[in-house]
């Protein structure tokens, strides 16, 4: 466990586990508010209304087939998930997305400069043969 912090430490450049797990359990709330919203748009878009409306239609004026059921069922879902998710992200403080560095962000940079590391690395070595 201690591993793990430490690396959602250096991940997220926080200084407490607490701030790295925060940050970490953070990021992954809003992408996956991003993913159900955005799923529940397709769903919006397929049947030109709202949930509500939806739900108020089915089975008069939208037919009661397994599709329209399945996808109820999905979209309902979809919006009960985006309220607990919701309720999470309060819970854990306010954490806003542009008060963390990105993650993927953070991993980019350290690739980055461990190529920079390495081609420095092998320039010197290079230097050094040619040298001798």
């Amino acid at each position: 466990m201690k591993e793990l912090i430490e690396m959602a430490k250096e991940a997220t450049m926080k200084k407490t586990g607490e701030e790295a797990v925060k940050t970490l359990l953070a990021e992954h709330i809003k992408r996956r508010i991003d993913q159900c919203r955005e799923e529940v748009r397709r769903y919006e878009l397929k049947y030109g209304m709202s949930f509500s409306q939806y739900e108020k239609l089915l089975g008069e004026k939208i037919p009661l087939t397994y599709e329209h059921e399945k996808d109820y069922m999905r979209w309902g879902a979809l919006l009960d998930e985006i309220e607990e998710l919701e309720k999470m992200q309060r819970k854990l403080g306010g954490i806003r997305r542009e008060s963390f560095v990105s993650i993927q962000q953070v991993f980019v940079d350290k690739a980055s400069r461990s190529r920079s590391d390495n081609s420095l690395g092998k320039h010197k070595a290079l230097a050094k043969r040619k040298l001798c």
